[in-house]
């Protein structure tokens, strides 16, 4: 799911599509340190292997990744599990009504707006599910370029149809096609779709659907697949595959901060905890963290046995976990008693879930929240 305030600005709309959007996903600025690795590149010219080439060598991997929501970050209604659920007879966002109509025999999405006079096909689905999923659909700017719908109302898995993240039921949304959604530029289409697929083909400006690698599979993270899969079948020693275990803290966060931010994507002003909307981004608030900051000085990091990173609490091939204690017991391999640990808590026994104190939900919508992960002592009285 996206919204008005989840773009990313370092993709501008004066930038030459395929090459400036190939730069920018190459290419990862540090505010601490240069960049070090090869990015993938959803508009490379070779498609990349699928997920089942994998599986081969890494089949406990390949079996859990297929339920994971990286793999459900984009989809379409015709392969959506559980379409029916978007069948919804009237929402009425902002200013204007609507209704979604699903054909199950098509298994085709449509929107119907008292705004817009007649039905609007929805094109793709973003986002996983555990969050939200949000409807798009896609048309053509003047000179025939692929552009964006962005629907006004998403689904949401503990209510159903909502305010889309970052629209307000007390404003207005428009006339016209804007009735139904934000209407996207080219740029910012591709950008969207950049960071919820593999891979990505524009012909003449038109985005390729069948081009469309969906969802955020192996080759969007572990670079250079064919170079890899070619060098184990064929005995070779080198791998290109890189090896995330080998990247600084700050590299690996980087790499998830591709598509989840990172700190050298906001100002100064942005940066800092009062900024509620940071909570979406958990690279950029981690980033700020004393405990990322300071790990070096907890003498197993220092040493490189352990790293405190965003793979640190999270299985990229998993979904989250749901057990709070969990990630305490993270918490507890750097904070202790014994010599060369970080200092316990003084105000709550060890004992006790650190989350809710130091890691707390932020409610963004009255039916959204997220984990805030800007480690620290935070007030929660308005959340």
């Amino acid at each position: 799911m996206f919204s008005p305030f989840c773009h990313n600005r370092a993709w501008g709309n004066g930038l030459l599509i395929l090459s400036a959007m190939a730069l920018i996903l190459a290419t990862l600025f540090s505010r601490k340190q240069d960049n070090s690795y090869s990015q993938p590149m959803v508009f490379s010219a070779d498609r990349p292997l699928p997920t089942q080439s994998c599986a081969t060598c890494h089949e406990k991997e390949t079996i859990a990744f297929e339920s994971s929501p990286h793999n459900r970050t984009l989809r379409t209604p015709r392969t959506l599990d559980g379409l029916e659920r978007l069948n919804v007879s009237s929402v009425k966002i902002g200013n204007h009504e609507s209704s979604w109509i699903v054909d199950q025999t098509n298994r085709t999405l449509l929107v119907q707006s008292d705004g817009w006079p007649q039905r609007l096909q929805v094109d793709w689905l973003f986002g996983s599910g555990s969050h939200a999923i949000t409807p798009v659909s896609l048309l053509s700017d003047v000179e025939g370029r692929t552009e964006l719908l962005e629907h006004h109302a998403s689904w949401y898995p503990n209510i159903g149809i909502a305010a889309t993240l970052g629209i307000s039921n007390a404003n207005p949304t428009g006339s016209g096609i804007r009735a139904i959604g934000q209407l996207l530029n080219h740029e910012k289409a591709l950008e969207c779709f950049g960071c919820h697929s593999t891979h990505l083909s524009v012909i003449d400006g038109q985005l390729d659907d069948a081009g469309v690698v969906p969802g955020v599979q192996c080759a969007r993270c572990h670079t250079q697949t064919h170079e890899h899969v070619w060098a184990m079948e064929n005995g070779q020693s080198t791998t290109f595959v890189d090896d995330w275990k080998k990247q600084t803290p700050l590299q690996s966060i980087n790499r998830c901060g591709e598509c989840h931010r990172r700190a050298d994507q906001m100002t100064d002003d942005e940066l800092t905890p009062a900024n509620r909307l940071l909570v979406r981004f958990a690279p950029v608030g981690m980033s700020q963290s004393a405990c990322f900051q300071r790990q070096e000085d907890v003498a197993e990091f220092a040493t490189g046995k352990m790293q405190f990173n965003c793979t640190t609490c999270h299985d990229p091939h998993l979904s989250a976990l749901r057990d709070a204690g969990s990630y305490v017991k993270q918490c507890l391999r750097c904070h202790g008693p014994d010599p060369g640990m970080a200092l316990e808590c003084k105000s709550q026994p060890i004992t006790s879930q650190c989350l809710s104190c130091h890691m707390p939900p932020v409610k963004v919508q009255d039916h959204l929240s997220f984990t805030n992960h800007w480690i620290g002592v935070h007030d929660t009285t308005d959340d």
